[in-house]
């Protein structure tokens, strides 16, 4: 499903504002307490993803695109599940805000996008700017499972149209060009029909 969006337009000012109905926006239920789940929080004009995991592998996530299911691999989860186990007590990760060396290796350099993974009760602190080699792999394994099941984190528009509230002046009709000119035979006159 994807998100839908309203478009106001005013005569006067020609302004169109794209936001998304009250059904895109609605929160997402709890996911079971035996799951995984990856979360990019929305921040600036990025409109976040959420990844549930089950124990089995089984996968849902969601982000501007709508939803998806998939099946992630056996060696996948067996690296992810691992990284969180040592990685525990989750809520202890050392995370805080990037350092200006950190930010510009992100793909917002001005605002990193904040992900935090839950796993057996625990959170994680933001892990976008990984402080440690725990962070670090968790990071990593996100990035991949994400990737994996094709959830990126997309961008909200806003479009703006200016104007003056005057008519807009008539633009003459565009010619049609001329068809390209074939000899007998089609394909440059090779004979080919």
């Amino acid at each position: 499903m994807r998100p839908s969006f309203l478009f106001v337009a005013t005569i006067s000012g020609m302004f169109a504002i794209a936001q998304p109905t009250a059904a895109a926006t609605t929160t997402p239920a709890a996911p079971p307490a035996n799951s995984i789940v990856i979360s990019s929080a929305p921040s600036g004009d990025l409109l976040g993803y959420r990844i549930v995991i089950m124990p089995d592998g089984s996968a849902a996530s969601e982000d501007g695109a709508g939803k998806g299911q998939s099946n992630l691999q056996a060696s996948m989860m067996k690296t992810l599940v691992a990284d969180l186990d040592a990685a525990m007590p989750l809520a202890q990760l050392p995370g805080g805000p990037c350092k200006p060396a950190q930010q510009s290796t992100t793909a917002n350099p001005l605002t990193p996008n904040p992900l935090t993974i839950s796993y057996h009760a625990q959170t994680t602190p933001d892990i976008s700017c990984a402080r440690d080699a725990r962070e670090a792999a968790l990071f990593g394994d996100a990035q991949t499972i994400a990737h994996s099941m094709y959830v990126t984190n997309y961008r909200s528009r806003h479009f703006t149209f200016h104007g003056n509230g005057a008519a807009p002046a008539s633009i003459p009709a565009a010619t049609a060009p001329p068809a390209p000119s074939m000899p007998s035979g089609g394909y440059g006159g090779g004979g080919y029909m």
